[in-house]
């Protein structure tokens, strides 16, 4: 494959992941319609919380142990 086959493969790929909604936001939008707008910004900072809290261990490196 030439570097533009492949930069355009990538391309495409990354268009793919940042369209289609991973399950974080799947579960946000099913509590929104389930219990409102305050359940879905509680789901929204939960999942926010989560990741940032995931990213702190990875930095300091207690994902690679667990």
């Amino acid at each position: 494959m030439t570097d533009g086959d492949a930069f355009l493969v990538f391309v495409l790929a990354s268009l793919a992941l940042a369209v289609v909604p991973g399950p974080a936001v799947l579960y946000i939008v099913a509590q929104s319609i389930q219990g409102g707008r305050r359940a879905g910004v509680v789901s929204s900072l939960g999942v926010s919380t989560g990741g940032v809290f995931h990213a702190v261990c990875a930095v300091v490196g207690l994902s690679a142990v667990l």
